[in-house]
């Protein structure tokens, strides 16, 4: 933690008498201008009921304020690490039925908004499906007295000026994969021949300026290009793109047995983000959302976890219910354990699919249960890395690794400049 110079001998004596057991009177210590001063900091944790957890506790249910609709199983290219690629539901299709109950149920789980985001696949290969889901859940939300939202992930092969209008005018939020420039980005995303598309697509958003201003990037970081991110975010940037996104390849799908070919070094990857942050405070992206730099740099600026995946009990079975093509119900997208599906929306439903005991087990998964996460510093902040990429009981290292560098180094950053705060007050 961060104290003025003035204050470290009393923060010593006060963690000292903690550790000792000296501090009996919690009267005493509710008066201390220092106790409420960490307790605001979210340095000090106080027991609390469920629903008065930041960001989702470990155990509680919640809201959900998600729902991930697996639209196709097909898309028209055939990249090499696709995550969501799976043979035996490759051509089918999410019937209408399924579509509308799982938009359906999700309301009535749901908090105040909910977010509906069309996925594949090649969503855009559905768009007939889309347009006629999107004033549905419309009209269902209004009945049910919620708001509701949409985003599309796409590759961004489809954008016709139909399309884009009816994005455009429904307030999509757009996400489009692309893993950086074109030398980059088509050595795996390609088609089914093997050939890139990316000045295609290029093109397209180029040429559609209101497209362009909608649009956000997700980068999959793999062996590639991890020790170029900071280029891919500049590329992106002249581009005209408002934000840009990482995930970290997972062996799934397509790549299940190729980890030696596309896992990225840890080392570059720290090395990639720790320029990125030198470029952020440097000016280079306030034009720009760079969401590797800004997904950290929140969690230490504020309790609240905005972010479902850098949490103590993530949004897997909580914020977050996903179905698939054929309408399994998953507790997120990226977990790959079949054992830690909900069920099957032609059976249980939503509703009953989250009162499981396998979804119970998902969201009871803690850092204080886990090992090395019960004895660090940093584990709330972190979360205890992803449940996707770690399974039920243990950590993930290298977003491990990560995180035990970049914590650090931003409370060094935030003790010497005031830039990365700002940088996070232009896109709150």
């Amino acid at each position: 933690m961060m104290v003025r110079p003035d204050s470290v001998e009393t923060v010593r004596g006060f963690l000292a008498a903690l550790e000792s057991g000296d501090l009996i009177d919690v009267a005493d210590l509710d008066r201390s201008p220092l106790f409420e001063q960490l307790r605001l900091c979210g340095l000090i944790k106080e027991q609390a009921p469920a629903a008065g957890c930041q960001g989702g506790c470990s155990g509680s249910q919640g809201a959900l304020n998600t729902l991930i609709l697996k639209l196709v199983g097909y898309c028209d290219l055939a990249c090499r690490y696709c995550y969501d690629f799976h043979a035996p539901t490759y051509s089918r299709r999410l019937s209408d039925e399924v579509a509308r109950r799982a938009i359906v149920d999700s309301l009535d789980r749901s908090g105040p908004s909910l977010r509906i985001i069309f996925h594949g696949g090649e969503p855009l290969m559905a768009m007939d499906q889309i347009r006629s889901l999107v004033p549905f859940a419309q009209d269902a939300a209004r009945t049910a007295g919620r708001a509701v939202t949409f985003t599309v992930q796409t590759n961004g092969r489809h954008f016709s000026p139909e399309t884009v209008n009816f994005l455009l005018e429904n307030e999509f939020s757009i996400g489009v994969s692309l893993d950086g420039p074109p030398a980059i980005n088509d050595r795996h995303r390609v088609d089914h021949a093997g050939r890139g598309h990316f000045a295609e697509i290029e093109t397209a958003l180029r040429s559609e300026p209101r497209l362009l201003a909608a649009v956000g990037v997700l980068t999959t970081v793999t062996r590639t290009n991890a020790h170029q991110l900071l280029e891919t975010a500049k590329y992106f940037r002249d581009i005209g793109i408002k934000g840009w996104e990482t995930t970290l390849f997972q062996p799934l799908g397509r790549a299940t047995d190729a980890s030696a070919q596309f896992t990225p070094p840890t080392d570059a990857i720290i090395r990639s983000y720790l320029a990125l942050f030198d470029a952020v405070e440097g000016g280079d992206f306030d034009e720009m959302a760079v969401m590797p730099v800004l997904r950290y740099v929140r969690n230490v600026l504020t309790t609240e976890r905005r972010s479902m995946c850098l949490r103590d009990a993530c949004g897997a079975a909580r914020d977050l219910v996903s179905i698939s093509v054929d309408g399994t119900i998953q507790s997120c997208d990226c977990i790959g354990d079949p054992t830690l599906s909900l069920g099957r929306m032609d059976r249980e439903g939503i509703a009953e699919a989250l009162e499981s005991p396998v979804a119970e087990t998902i969201r009871s998964r803690s850092t204080s249960d886990l090992s090395p996460c019960r004895e660090c510093d940093w584990r709330s902040f972190c979360g205890g890395t992803c449940l996707a990429r770690s399974g039920l009981k243990q950590v993930d290292e290298q977003e491990c690794q990560i995180a035990l560098t970049l914590f650090p180094d931003i409370f060094r950053r935030l003790a010497n400049s005031d830039r990365l705060q700002r940088y996070a007050r232009l896109f709150p």
